[in-house]
């Protein structure tokens, strides 16, 4: 068993001076306000209400203001608990009237001493680590919209729970031998008739990134490739996250301790983080992934070249791997622009960071026009290893229902 730490980023949860047994936590609905707009107000009342009736399995619950609620737990439990809040909850969607919908949560710990007064502080001090939702629109086309993308979200959340979400995996190539993997990237599949089979995984992704629940994607996926990790002490994988995860909070405290406790492990796991980093949350990125880093995992930056954001996250990160975007590699097959554009763009990724993926090889003449980078040159693309495989990610409500029935 993991001994799970507190982040650095989430505030201490000690026990009340009146009363040392108990701590508490501090539960959000981050799209409250969404729900509220997208569906009406009577399913924002309805999400609080019956979000409020779960949480009393847990214990006692204080209503703080709208979609913020304060809960009593056993001190002895607060950390266990807030990962265990998150994933029951955000994994269960919410009913009314008809409508239905998948709630978007953080949960952490807060000092609370039992005064009144300091319940006023609490929404405001205490959530500066959760991450940021879109702003809504008051129009009929943001609402559908809004509405449409539940409706993926809901699809993608029952097709994982029936077994039918999975992964597949594609190995990361040298150009000049091809035997030779780097690591296998995780890759998301979905074999159930769904209306999230029909959008595909790339729009199953964006659906979630829009609704704040991209983070139910992450933490299956990443917690599957720590099982497998496990279970071979052979493979290295690859995993996409959004830079919406990357942030220090409770989804992220089983992983940080299993990462902890398995140095060698977390040698083998390459986290790939995208482009899409908010200029304000670069900070906060930058010292969750610095620590991943020191805990042993290797960092990505994923698609560079077709973001913003690329460079300045090369200033402040520590990435180990830089992959570039296969538009470069499309381009060289037209020009000679493009072929010159590819190799001051490998040059430049290759000063900044040890390693450098180059996506999309899709046919020889792409391999043999990379034959030439050999030091710390890697390809990835169907023409090198198309991906393969089938391994189911678990419902994760269950894995948590079982280490509730297990614990003492």
């Amino acid at each position: 068993m993991y001994v799970v730490e507190r982040h650095p980023d989430l505030p201490s949860s000690r026990p009340s001076a009146l009363n040392r047994h108990h701590a508490y936590l501090h539960v959000a609905i981050i799209n409250h306000f969404h729900l509220r707009c997208a569906y009406g107000p009577d399913v924002g009342c309805a999400a609080m209400q019956q979000l409020a009736e779960r949480l009393g399995a847990w214990g006692h619950v204080t209503h703080l203001s709208a979609g913020h609620c304060l809960l009593r737990v056993a001190a002895s439990e607060t950390l266990r608990l807030a990962e265990d809040i998150l994933v029951q909850c955000s994994f269960s969607p919410i009913e009314h009237l008809g409508i239905t919908c998948l709630l978007a949560l953080a949960v952490g710990p807060v000092d609370y001493d039992g005064h009144p007064d300091a319940l006023l502080t609490i929404e405001s001090s205490t959530l500066g680590w959760c991450p940021s939702l879109p702003a809504v629109q008051y129009t009929e086309q943001w609402r559908a919209s809004y509405q449409a993308h539940m409706q993926i979200a809901l699809d993608f959340v029952q097709a994982l729970r029936g077994g039918h979400v999975g992964l597949a995996f594609q190995p990361v190539k040298q150009p000049h031998d091809t035997r030779t993997d780097c690591y296998r990237e995780a890759l998301l599949r979905i074999g159930a008739p769904s209306s999230c089979q029909e959008a595909g995984p790339a729009d199953v992704i964006t659906s979630l990134e829009t609704l704040g629940l991209v983070r139910l994607l992450d933490y299956c996926v990443i917690s599957k490739a720590i099982a497998l990790l496990q279970a071979d002490p052979t493979v290295k994988i690859g995993c996409n996250l959004s830079a919406k995860s990357a942030v220090n909070d409770s989804w992220w405290l089983s992983t940080v301790a299993a990462l902890s406790d398995q140095p060698k492990l977390a040698k083998r796991l390459v986290l790939e983080l995208t482009e899409t980093v908010a200029p304000d949350a670069l900070p906060l990125t930058a010292r969750f992934l610095s620590r991943l880093k020191a805990l042993g995992a290797h960092l990505a930056l994923d698609d560079f070249g077709t973001g913003a954001s690329g460079f300045a996250l090369v200033q402040c990160i520590p990435f180990d791997i830089i992959k570039l975007d296969q538009r470069y590699l499309q381009n060289a097959r037209l020009s000679l622009d493009g072929k010159e554009m590819l190799h001051s763009l490998v040059n430049i990724c290759k000063r900044l960071a040890p390693e450098v993926v180059i996506e999309g090889v899709e046919t020889i003449s792409d391999l043999m026009q990379l034959k030439p980078y050999r030091d710390n040159v890697w390809t990835q693309g169907f023409f090198t290893g198309k991906p393969l495989g089938w391994v189911q990610l678990e419902d994760p409500t269950q894995a948590a229902e079982q280490g509730r029935l297990n614990s003492p």
